[in-house]
């Protein structure tokens, strides 16, 4: 949802609106307000992005009434810094990535046991990104196909603990959702094999 920012002067008749939680390798387009004409001016700088019609940081020149912005990756923050002959005006933008899922650890992706113990703790990394101050939804599913999913009642911890033996193989994997978002992203799967109990004869 656009967002206006405050203006940096009391006075100003300038005001900047646009996305406020941003993605990288995304151009997104801000609109500037003014009582400007044909004889106003103005300088942008973007910290932590550039102009997507120039490739610099900077620009100048006659009054737009928008610009668009392409934000560089590796920071958590932007922002946007306007002044015109008739007033400046600042904005502020979080960074994000995209939704990562988190990854299955390397000693829990493949488990081999038997029907008489139980599997030990399947451990997962925490989700990353999808928004700038995100509040991650987990829910682990099974398969007995690694195909089909369903959702396992009451599992929405970050790592997977089996309280009971297994019967027979079955696949698990971490979905992950960002709360307030259609934003989702599921693990890879980890597999626990059941192996035969053979018998003493």
């Amino acid at each position: 949802m656009p967002v206006v920012l405050f203006a940096l002067s009391a006075h100003t008749q300038v005001s900047i609106a646009g996305p406020a939680c941003v993605t990288t390798g995304v151009v997104y387009m801000y609109n500037i307000s003014g009582k400007f004409d044909s004889t106003t001016t103005m300088k942008v700088c973007i910290t932590g992005g550039t102009i997507d019609t120039t490739g610099s940081p900077c620009s100048n020149g006659r009054f737009q009434p928008f610009i668009k912005v392409s934000w560089n990756a590796g920071i958590s923050s932007g922002s946007i810094a306007l002044t015109s002959s008739i007033g400046s005006a600042n904005f502020k933008a979080g960074i994000t990535t995209v939704l990562s899922s988190g990854t299955i650890e390397s000693t829990s992706k493949i488990q081999s046991t038997d029907s008489t113990k139980v599997p030990a703790i399947i451990r997962s990394t925490a989700a990353t990104g999808g928004g700038c101050s995100p509040t991650y939804i987990y829910q682990w599913q099974q398969s007995n196909d690694n195909m089909d999913w369903q959702d396992i009642a009451g599992e929405t911890g970050q790592n997977l603990v089996l309280k009971s033996s297994l019967r027979k193989s079955l696949y698990y994997r971490r979905k992950v959702t960002v709360k307030g978002s259609d934003s989702e992203a599921v693990t890879e799967a980890a597999a626990i094999f059941i192996n035969p109990i053979l018998s003493a004869n």
